[in-house]
């Protein structure tokens, strides 16, 4: 399971690559370019922080995986 997560990184990439091409066609000044600017700093977000979050993971589930 926490491997498909940890792929998701790629998917968050082009989101927000998608979010910054509509913002810039709509034009960041307008509310709808604002929304997309704003839903692709979240997606950046998410991708900066996958990577720790994805360790922590696998640091709290390990001694689960170990019991019998």
């Amino acid at each position: 399971m926490s491997e498909t997560y940890a792929h998701r990184g790629e998917m968050l990439r082009r989101w927000e690559q998608a979010m910054t091409e509509g913002a810039e066609a709509l034009g960041r000044d307008t509310p709808a370019g604002r929304r997309l600017e704003e839903t692709r700093e979240f997606f950046a977000f998410l991708g900066e922080e996958l990577p720790a979050l994805m360790e922590r993971w696998r640091a709290r589930a390990q001694p689960t995986r170990r019991a019998p």
